[in-house]
C-alpha cells in the first residue's frame, strides 16, 4: 500500500470524508463553488500532505476517472444514443458538457480518500482471510457475468483476471472492498440527491424510488472495487520507477 511515513491521520480522513460529499452534493448547484471547495481539498492532499506518492496517486485517478467518464457519458451505449448515465445538472458557463468541470477533482480526492482508509485497516497476509475475501468477490463476479451486459462484461474481464492472478494481496484486497463500499454508497447519496442517472439499471424497484433513488447497476461495486485495485497498482508502478 501506500508507503507509512506521512500517511493521513483519522482528523485528515474524516476531514476527506464528509467535505468531498458535502462539496459535491450540497453544492451541485453551484458549479463554480464545488469546483473551489474540492479544489481546496487537492491542494490539502498535494501540498499539506506532500507525500510524491499521494500526488502521483491524484493525478492517475484525475486522468483515469475523467477517461473513463468521457467513454461511459459519451459513448453510445443503448438505443437512443444514450451513455451508461447522464449527469442532471447544466455546464457552467454556457459550456455545452456532458460532464461537470470539478469531475477530475472528485477522481483524485475520492483515490486518495480510499487509499488512506485501506491503509488504516490493511491485515497480514493470512490465508483464511484472503481465501474468504477472494471467494466472495468471486462470487460477487458470477453473479455480474450472467447478468450483465456483454459490453461491459469484455470491459471488466481484463481488471477482474488481473485482480485474480497478481493483485490479490492483502492490500489490494483491503483496498478492493473500501473503494467497492465507499464508492456505492456515495453513488447512492448522489443519485438520490438528483445529480445524476443510470440509463439501464439492473435494480429499479419500489422501495429504491420510495427514497428518490431512480435506479442502481449491479456492477456498480465491481466498477469501484477493480478501479481502485488498478489505481493502486499504476501508482505503485510509477514509484517504482520515480526511485
Amino acid at each position: 500500500m501506500i508507503p507509512s511515513p506521512n500517511s493521513l491521520t483519522w482528523s485528515e480522513i474524516l476531514l476527506l470524508l464528509v467535505g468531498i460529499p458535502v462539496a459535491v452534493i450540497g453544492l451541485s448547484n453551484f458549479p463554480l463553488l464545488t469546483f473551489l471547495a474540492l479544489s481546496f481539498f487537492a491542494w490539502f492532499i498535494l501540498h499539506a500532505r506532500p507525500k510524491s506518492s499521494w500526488r502521483r496517486l491524484f493525478a492517475l485517478a484525475a486522468v483515469f476517472g475523467l477517461i473513463g467518464e468521457a467513454i461511459c457519458v459519451y459513448g453510445t451505449w443503448w438505443r437512443g444514443d444514450t451513455g451508461l448515465w447522464s449527469y442532471a445538472f447544466p455546464s457552467p458557463f454556457g459550456l455545452q458538457l456532458k460532464l461537470p468541470i470539478w469531475l477530475p477533482l472528485v477522481w483524485g480526492n475520492l483515490f486518495v480518500l480510499f487509499a488512506a482508509i485501506a491503509e488504516k485497516f490493511k491485515f497480514s497476509n493470512h490465508e483464511g482471510i484472503r481465501y474468504v475475501l477472494v471467494l466472495a468477490i468471486v462470487g460477487y463476479a458470477g453473479a455480474l457475468f450472467r447478468l450483465i451486459d456483454i459490453r461491459i462484461l469484455f470491459i471488466f474481464a481484463p481488471f477482474f483476471t488481473a485482480f485474480l492472478l497478481y493483485w490479490n494481496q492483502s492490500e489490494d484486497l483491503m483496498m478492493f472492498c473500501v473503494a467497492a463500499a465507499l464508492g456505492s454508497i456515495g453513488e447512492i447519496m448522489a443519485m438520490r440527491e438528483g445529480l445524476w442517472i443510470y440509463t439501464q439499471p439492473l435494480f429499479r424497484n419500489e422501495f429504491l424510488l420510495s427514497h428518490g433513488i431512480p435506479g442502481v447497476p449491479i456492477s456498480l461495486g465491481m466498477a469501484w472495487g477493480l478501479s481502485g485495485v488498478f489505481l493502486r497498482q499504476i501508482s505503485q508502478i510509477s514509484n517504482s520507477k520515480s526511485k
